[in-house]
């Protein structure tokens, strides 16, 4: 069933990719007007590329997480099996 579930969890993946990069576009306009600066910016200061990079980085693993978790249990529901070998349930 593993084997099974790699491409819906391939599919999530990129969805929870889309998902949270416009969640953190969006968070990142509340913060500044101009778009997050790149890491390789010179110009831009050091907290702001940095300030990015934490809120990017919590909301990707954040949103990553949520859409995992939240197919792997619709998994479950559907199939009445868990997509992982070692768990019998999802609590």
């Amino acid at each position: 069933m593993k084997l099974l579930y790699k491409p819906f969890a391939l599919i999530l993946a990129l969805m929870a990719g889309k998902l949270a990069a416009g969640m953190f576009d969006t968070i990142w306009s509340w913060i500044d007007e101009d778009d997050a600066p790149d890491a390789k910016a010179i110009e831009a200061p050091m907290q702001k590329i940095l300030l990015a990079a934490a809120i990017q980085g919590a909301v990707t693993k954040g949103t990553h997480a949520a859409v995992a978790r939240g197919g792997a249990k619709g998994w479950e529901r559907m199939f009445g099996v868990s997509p992982t070998e070692n768990e019998t349930t999802l609590a």
